[in-house]
């Protein structure tokens, strides 16, 4: 696509992407491409096509053969190979470059040399747009842009890039080139950074280059053509350069920031910080720090002035006065999306009234400015009140009391007839009862006037909690001033909630579920209707506490009072999927998702639904991973402090396989853990990944945390139950797991731990009639095939137990636990030919098992297929040298059959 191709002559890494062309050319030595043959072999990578070049490089799509994957190839243009100064810079553009994990940069997968001794390093194949062809399509005031992409979204794209360079930072390397063409938008969300060619580690001396390649001094170009990235001591590309950079003087950090800033600046305007009509004269103004202010220029006269200041203070001229490091920008930046003060912005009067009404949008226009207006009408009713008093109210009863008298009695003594004293005493029942009404509206009045005036007061300790809970700090504190404010005024519903979200962020999540149920009671009390959100919250922080049957019921109940309310269905997504109705959860979700994408409750649902399903093989991780993950994405653009949410995405992309999920998943589990500090539950979560992967000490660490901050004893429990398992010891893990089934439900899940563990310990009599429950009340949940298939295994009827494993796997077909089992039953069964089918299933969908390899080979050896079977036994040798005495063995028996 041309859109994705580089605008700039060294901004080479911005095209590794997919340009969406498959052809190759027809020659058998290169792939023609232009007017320029490329080579039909790089190594051991297929050359497809050229997908961009500028001054130095260029890069190829390539096809990876032996992971049958496609990539991206950087390689140095002929004219550039027999230079030296360029190849010692791409060789550390690839050695910087791969050492920087991180989701926000492209990962360089090898650095190797071709059969001319000339280098080039291969990178994970990347799709999306650079930023500055958005830019552009932005303030052309493209309308599909401007909804795809509106101003809080760019600003989200904004902040993944200010992450990214400040983990560089932290790594000890500054980008030197930071721009909107080096920025790319994936179609799915992601954001990279791109073109690390001027990268450099602060902690090197400044390069010392030929004189010829400097720039610092001496001629330069007439133009600046597309301005491109300049080499030798001035480094950089003009129009986006920093003083200091311009002027060829030693770099920091300050050079990224003033970076920062000038992508800000053009997104807000449009333009760069830095424009002239030659080289020179962009470098001289570059030199000298002077940018125009962005509400002068054209584009720019509207945007916000928080941003306008942020921008300002990244371009500042002298390194001091722009912000100390990315962090304290990010800050800013996070800030301002949350609705809070920025610390580049002193604060008007105006200001703080705009940022707490667009801070509390729901709440001011329920609470806030309902009381606002409350006060405007209510203090005439109040004067009305104080000027009668309570004297003249009892004055004015009194006197009515004295007529009512004097009536009876003149009633009494009156020689009318009936007619007209009913007549009179109807018409004084009437004055009587109107002065009563009277009095009781002047009270209610009262009343409310007083109610009001609580709000009020109030107000000032909850909205002081607001900006402790939106700045994500002292959830302790803001917990502290929401109770104060409950105590001035109990029936303050919003302030009860967020007394819900501060106990969660304190590690309190049942707590949490007690103030969140307090909140839909005042709402039936005052609106009465059900607060739905209150409900669903709950839900959630039940969930997290290891409550699973509440939190079942808390979901169950805003599915049954919200009838066909979003939140009521998101509430049933919940309650199905915690049931093992899977399917039709994922039906549900999706529904929710048609009725109501504005709210990150229905993507989450629906990403959790997928999860959920993909974990238990009810569908193909390869095709409903990439859905699942976007799903969670989405919930999180659309609301970015849910942790749980951050949990799911990181159990999600754990299940992908690749490195770039991997490290993308446990940069999810640390940023749920910023977000809610003091979350026990959180910890567990991180220990969970550091034991899978070999981390003994870093999960002993967090668990210590997580029962420091006084974690429900459940969890606990089971992650204790798993390391027991981790460590094969059958008999303390199915005690510990009974401890957690007497604690709470028999809760599926737990329940097929447990009864695996029993069936492994020969227990069949006291696990048969939990393992029959379970069936009873889950009888789609996978793990019930599972486990009646292992019971009659053991048993030794295996033909039931086959029969049981087909008919699960009917259920779910991607359940890699019941194609293990299938291929163990069938070769017990000494069907060797089906064992060996399922055996290759489960091998697809688990990657590597030694124990289904094993099954494998004895499969080919049963079935007389001896040269396939000492074939792919040399492949496990390879594989795992740790068995070797064992493959070795194997070996050697294999060689003395064949000699007979």
């Amino acid at each position: 696509m041309a859109e994705n191709l580089p605008t700039s002559a060294n901004t080479i890494n911005q095209t590794v992407c997919d340009s969406g062309s498959d052809s190759a050319g027809a020659s058998s030595g290169a792939v023609a491409q232009g007017h320029a043959m490329l080579p039909r072999m790089l190594g051991s990578y297929e050359v497809i096509e050229s997908i961009g070049q500028g001054g130095m490089g260029m890069v190829l799509k390539c096809r990876d053969n032996s992971l049958k994957r496609e990539v991206a190839i950087k390689v140095l243009r002929a004219e550039s190979c027999n230079d030296t100064v360029a190849r010692m810079r791409f060789i550390k553009e690839a050695q910087i470059t791969g050492q920087l994990e991180h989701p926000g940069i492209v990962s360089v997968h090898l650095l190797g040399w071709d059969g001319d001794d000339h280098e080039f390093f291969s990178m994970k194949l990347v799709s999306g747009r650079p930023l500055h062809k958005v830019l552009e399509l932005w303030h052309a005031d493209d309308k599909k842009t401007r909804t795809d992409l509106p101003l809080a979204r760019l600003i989200s794209v904004f902040e993944r890039v200010c992450e990214t360079i400040g983990f560089a930072h932290s790594r000890g390397v500054i980008h030197r080139d930071l721009k909107p063409s080096n920025v790319m938008i994936g179609k799915h969300g992601e954001v990279w950074v791109l073109d690390w060619g001027l990268a450099k580690l602060l902690h090197e001396p400044e390069s010392e280059e030929p004189a010829g390649k400097r720039m610092g001094s001496g001629v330069m170009p007439a133009d600046l053509g597309n301005y491109a990235t300049l080499d030798g001591t001035v480094v950089g590309t003009p129009p986006y350069m920093a003083p200091e950079q311009a002027s060829g003087k030693p770099l920091d950090e300050g050079v990224d920031i003033f970076g920062l800033g000038a992508l800000l600046y053009e997104m807000l305007t449009g333009q760069p910080p830095h424009s002239g009509k030659s080289l020179r004269e962009v470098l001289a103004r570059a030199a000298k720090g002077r940018v125009t202010p962005v509400n002068r220029t054209l584009r720019g006269r509207r945007a916000p002035r928080a941003l306008a200041a942020m921008a300002y203070k990244c371009l500042a001229a002298r390194r001091e006065e722009r912000y100390a490091t990315v962090d304290e920008l990010l800050r800013d930046v996070r800030a301002y999306a949350t609705g809070e003060r920025v610390s580049a912005l002193p604060d008007t009067a105006l200001d703080v009234a705009l940022r707490f009404m667009r801070r509390h949008g729901r709440a001011v226009m329920a609470g806030t400015a309902a009381a606002a207006v409350l006060v405007i009408t209510l203090s005439v009713s109040a004067v009305l009140v104080a000027s009668k008093g309570r004297e003249a109210r009892d004055a004015e009863a009194a006197q009515q009391k004295e007529r009512a008298a004097r009536l009876e009695a003149e009633l009494l003594v009156a020689s009318k007839d009936g007619e007209a004293r009913d007549a009179e005493a109807a018409r004084q029942k009437e004055r009587g009862a109107r002065l009563e009404a009277e009095l009781e509206k002047q009270k209610t009045l009262a009343a409310t006037a007083e109610s009001a005036h609580k709000r009020l007061a109030a107000f000032d300790p909850y909205s002081q909690a607001m900006d402790l809970l939106m700045r994500g700090q002292l959830p302790e504190r803001a917990a502290e001033l929401l109770k104060n404010a409950l105590v001035i005024d109990a029936s303050f519903p919003e302030a009860q909630f967020a007394l819900g979200e501060a106990l969660r962020a304190c590690g309190r999540p049942l707590d949490a579920a007690a103030a969140y149920a307090k909140a839909d009671d005042l709402s039936r009390a005052i609106a009465g209707r059900p607060d739905l959100h209150a409900m669903v919250a709950a839900g959630f922080a039940l969930d997290g506490a290891g409550r699973l049957a509440e939190a079942e019921d808390a979901f169950a109940r805003a599915e049954k009072e919200g009838a066909n309310d979003p939140l009521a269905l998101v509430g049933r997504v919940f309650r199905l999927a915690h049931d093992q109705k899977l399917s039709e959860a994922r039906q549900v979700a999706e529904e929710t998702l048609k009725r109501a994408p504005h709210l990150w409750e229905t993507h989450f649902a629906v990403g959790y639904a997928l999860a959920e399903s993909i974990n238990n093989g009810l569908i193909p991780p390869a095709e409903w991973s990439q859905p699942a993950v976007a799903a969670l994405r989405k919930a999180l653009e659309l609301s970015p402090r849910q942790a749980e949410i951050y949990v799911w995405l990181a159990i999600t992309l754990s299940h992908m396989g690749s490195a770039d999920a991997h490290a993308e998943a446990l940069a999810c589990g640390e940023r749920a853990i910023a977000l809610e500090p003091l979350n026990g539950n959180r910890y567990i979560t991180r220990a969970g990944y550091r034991l899978s992967s070999g981390d003994l000490k870093g999960a002993k660490q967090d668990m210590a945390t997580a029962q420091r901050l006084g974690v429900a004893p459940v969890l606990l429990q089971a992650f204790d139950a798993r390391c027991a398992a981790a460590r094969g010891d059958d008999e303390e893990t199915f005690r510990l797991l009974s401890e957690v089934l007497h604690t709470t439900r028999e809760w599926p899940a737990y329940v097929a731990n447990w009864a695996i563990v029993g069936i492994n310990l020969r227990k069949f009599d006291e696990v048969r009639p939990v393992v029959e429950r379970l069936a009873a009340q889950h009888p789609h949940f996978p793990y019930v095939f599972l486990l009646r298939g292992s019971l009659k295994a053991a048993e030794g009827n295996i033909a039931a137990a086959v029969m049981e494993a087909r008919e699960g796997l009917k259920v779910a077909p991607y359940h890699i636990a019941l194609h293990k089992a299938l291929a163990n039953w069938l070769h017990d069964g000494r069907q060797y030919k089906d064992s060996l089918e399922a055996a290759d299933k489960a091998l697809e969908l688990a990657g590597a098992d030694y124990s289904m390899k094993m099954i494998r080979m004895d499969c080919l050896l049963k079935l007389g297929r001896a040269n396939d079977a000492r074939d792919y036994l040399k492949t496990l040798q390879k594989e795992y040298p740790n068995q070797a005495q064992e493959l070795n063995r194997i070996y050697e028996k294999l060689e003395a059959d064949a000699g007979k």
